[in-house]
């Protein structure tokens, strides 16, 4: 607990929209930090009488944030958050992930430079803990800023809400969240860790062993398919505008892709790769549950050919089932075609 009166060292801030037993396990993973200097932010919102159900309610370590009337947006929730934090650093935690006791070994928040980032591995989870999968396969050390923007731009990251932990001074420089278009907030973490990577001088200090559990369920916002274009299309193309207008980011994205049209294209493939990989993985969704998302894809802009190719690259087994689903449509059309010259040879009109 902070009692000298400075701020405290890490804020860990928790944007919420509801109570769940889940928050409670959250807010006691956090607790648990070996910090010497904490606080914990719970930002409500909308506030409601359900969290006082928390046993953390009256915690003199936990602050209690409450937004009155109407729901904020994904980004303005998240930036209203860390703006009430009072910490030196800021890691802003999901209301349903879980951070491990010893995240700050080897990291001396004192005395660590404040243009740097700090990363560490995670494991993703559903709800009963059973594994899916691991993310930020970097190696332990300080990642200079060059290697940082190198690795983000080829996809080496794991975007999550709690992929970096940054300082007050980064925040402030790169002026928080932005809305992307998506209803559910997709991007917003990205674009934003694009920003800190951009203004972080001082690199990113990693850590490869897992400190952070990212649990997945059906219930939560980023678990949302969107096949709308107006919203898939243009949203990706906020993204694309936004990571190359950056100093650093843009021209090695542009570079890697020919220029933003080609990056928007490749956000437009790689949404649907990952929209592929969540039916499968987390959702356990039938071949053709997929083959059917990629059809609604149809209008997002992509040739015949690249649909199948990520159709291909994302789907186990995906050419068979391709192949199985195209001689099915050819006998059925075959078919219809037997029975019309069957109707005109025995049926002929009088």
């Amino acid at each position: 607990m902070n009692t000298t009166g400075k701020n405290p060292t890490l804020s860990v801030v928790v944007p919420t929209i509801k109570y769940t037993n889940l928050l409670d396990e959250t807010i006691e993973s956090a607790l648990a930090l070996r910090c010497s200097s904490l606080e914990i932010v719970v930002n409500c919102n909308p506030w409601s009488d359900e969290f006082l159900k928390s046993k953390y309610s009256q915690h003199p370590m936990v602050r209690w944030e409450k937004i009155t009337g109407q729901r904020l947006a994904v980004a303005d929730s998240f930036n209203d958050a860390v703006n009430k934090s009072a910490g030196n650093w800021i890691l802003i935690l999901a209301d349903d992930d879980l951070v491990d006791t010893n995240l700050l070994e080897n990291v001396d928040l004192d005395t660590l430079s404040k243009d740097t980032l700090v990363t560490f591995g995670l494991k993703v989870t559903n709800l009963n803990g059973e594994k899916i999968g691991e993310g930020n396969f970097h190696r332990s050390g300080i990642m200079s800023q060059t290697e940082a923007v190198e690795a983000l731009c080829r996809s080496a990251f794991w975007h999550h809400l709690s992929l970096f932990l940054f300082s007050k001074k980064l925040w402030d420089q790169v002026g928080g969240f932005t809305p992307m278009g998506f209803p559910n907030g997709y991007y917003e973490d990205t674009v934003h860790h694009a920003k800190l990577i951009n203004a972080a001088s001082g690199g990113v200090q990693a850590n490869k062993n897992i400190m952070f559990v990212r649990r997945i369920s059906t219930e939560q916002a980023s678990a949302r398919f969107y096949k709308d274009p107006r919203i898939v299309v243009g949203g990706l193309s906020n993204v694309a505008k936004e990571l190359c207008k950056l100093s650093l980011v843009g021209p090695e994205l542009q570079k890697m892709h020919g220029g933003i049209a080609g990056f928007h294209k490749f956000l437009i493939k790689q949404r649907l790769s990952i929209d592929l990989m969540k039916l499968q993985t987390h959702y356990k969704a039938t071949l053709f549950a997929c083959l059917q998302h990629v059809f609604a894809a149809r209008s997002w802009g992509l040739s015949p050919n690249e649909l199948l190719r990520v159709w291909i690259d994302q789907s186990p087994g995906g050419i068979a089932a391709t192949c199985f689903y195209l001689a099915d449509r050819i006998y059925s059309k075959i078919r219809i075609s037997l029975g019309r010259v069957k109707r005109l040879l025995f049926n002929p009109a009088r």
